[in-house]
């Protein structure tokens, strides 16, 4: 059995930015004293960037050291939903963000499926689940015996009733239901375990 490190991080590329330049700069600069692996999207939810044929021109320079990039793909359900996401709503970034997540948790279920594969075969020392640089969802890692790194992540802040004041009906009624959806994502029991049993979480803010 090899000793392996595991990163999640479903925006990856070289060629995008935000969360996927964020996670290709800490993969790029890694000082791994073991071999990690690395399971990514094979591309983003609308479909617009192919993470793997970004990624793929890397690979032989990744291997050399030691770094294995396994890209995952969304299953053909969660396409045609966010298909359908993104044709209705006007977020060109997420679509509807219930779905966003929806889909990002299956994909995370297909993560922990191959991630529970790797553990009969190696010695997996970490687990680090890279991004989304959210609270919303991160998986059931937690309970897989290994150590689990979280973050970054941020995204709490809650918007003030004064700021909303005034605002178009359909940008209040917007900010009141995401601030309902952040505290019952915060207090969902799957993220208060993933807080208690991570050996770390990073914080970008309070």
């Amino acid at each position: 059995m090899r000793d392996l490190g595991i990163i999640i991080a479903h925006e990856l590329s070289p060629s995008s930015g935000s969360e996927c330049a964020n996670g290709w700069n800490i993969v790029n600069n890694l000082e791994n004293s073991i071999e990690i692996v690395i399971f990514y999207a094979r591309s983003n939810q609308s479909m617009t960037n192919d993470y793997e044929k970004e990624i793929g021109q890397y690979h032989t320079a990744l291997a050399a050291r030691g770094i294995y990039a396994v890209s995952i793909a969304y299953p053909w359900y969660c396409r045609a939903l966010s298909r359908l996401s993104f044709l209705l709503s006007r977020d060109r970034a997420t679509g509807y963000r219930a779905i966003y997540f929806l889909n990002y948790k299956i994909w995370l279920m297909r993560v922990r499926k191959r991630i529970k594969n790797e553990t009969t075969k190696n010695n997996i020392r970490f687990i680090h689940l890279l991004n989304h640089i959210s609270f919303r969802e991160p998986g059931r890692f937690y309970d897989l015996g290994v150590p689990m790194i979280w973050g970054p992540i941020s995204g709490l802040a809650r918007i003030k009733n004064a700021f909303m004041d005034g605002r178009p009906f359909v940008e209040q009624l917007d900010n009141r239901l995401r601030n309902t959806s952040n505290w019952l994502a915060v207090n969902s029991r799957n993220v208060k375990r993933t807080c208690k049993q991570a050996s770390h979480v990073f914080a970008v803010t309070n």
